[in-house]
């Protein structure tokens, strides 16, 4: 037994081949959007060529971090419990 067509259920040809199917991309039957001929792709860029706004990266302020003992007791945990993660220097 054949494989039915999974848009139109018929089991003379599969999704690839429907008559029925309407392509997302140039709006024709005939064939689905994975097997559009129309369809262009774009390359996308190289990672080298990708510029990067400097001013736009947000750099944690070194002034505000404190530094932190060595945690090897509870004491040393109570210390930090109250500072905020972010300010830790670990």
């Amino acid at each position: 037994m054949k494989k039915p067509c999974k848009y139109c259920k018929s089991t003379e040809h599969i999704i690839d081949f429907c008559p029925e199917i309407l392509c997302k991309i140039c709006n024709e039957r005939g064939h689905p959007h994975w097997k559009c001929k129309v369809k262009v792709t774009e390359k996308k860029p190289d990672i080298n060529e990708i510029k990067i706004d400097e001013t736009k990266i947000i750099k944690p302020y070194s002034e505000k971090l404190r530094d932190c003992p060595t945690l090897n007791s509870i004491d040393d945990y109570m210390n930090i419990i109250n500072i905020p993660w972010g300010e830790l220097k670990l």
